[in-house]
């Protein structure tokens, strides 16, 4: 299953045929965001689905008068060991190497939105996993400090860059008790 261009979706459930009748047997890897978290998670036969979070920063050791690029780190880290090019590439390695890992790419910034997406772009020809791209792009309950990711500007980038891939719409939010009195955002989306 080799994706010929950005325009074709590889399916969670025919890459990984073993969870095809029930989507929640697919396993994750979350916040694989250094080099570290992403070998292990890798090697890792019990991990189908790494998620990781792509923000506008530096690597570790580059001076922060550098033009900042797409790194893997979750906010408020501003450094990480490894960028979202590397870390796409090696995604592609593992699964050109046997491995079969999928990806979802959770975007916390939206100043490295395109940036970004013109990273996976170029390798669009080599991504032959299932890919998602995520964002938080309405605003949810509790007064999240985060901004929201401009909706419109999110959707158009992915959809003209990648028209098939999966895009789970979510909201931001803070750590409270989820109830009845947050239909309202779950009726937005």
């Amino acid at each position: 299953m080799v994706a010929k261009d950005s325009a074709e979706v590889i399916d969670v459930s025919d890459f990984f045929p073993n969870a095809c009748d029930d989507l929640s047997e697919i396993s994750w890897g979350h916040a694989v965001n250094s080099k570290d978290l992403l070998e292990k998670s890798i090697k890792d036969d019990g991990i189908m689905m790494l998620e990781a979070d792509v923000l506008s920063g530096h690597l570790e050791g580059e001076s922060s008068d550098d033009a900042p690029c797409s790194i893997m780190a979750h906010s408020p880290a501003t450094t990480s060991d490894i960028s979202l090019e590397v870390w796409i590439r090696r995604v592609i390695d593992a699964n050109q190497n046997g491995k079969k890992k999928g990806a979802k790419l959770d975007f916390k910034d939206e100043d490295i939105l395109e940036a970004s997406l013109e990273i996976l772009k170029s390798r669009s020809d080599e991504i032959t996993f299932p890919l998602w791209l995520n964002a938080d792009i309405l605003k949810g309950p509790h007064d999240s400090p985060a901004k929201p990711i401009d909706a419109d500007k999110f959707l158009k980038l992915c959809s003209e860059n990648f028209p098939k891939v999966v895009m789970p719409v979510v909201w931001n939010y803070g750590m409270h008790h989820v109830s009845d009195a947050h239909a309202i955002y779950i009726n937005m989306m």
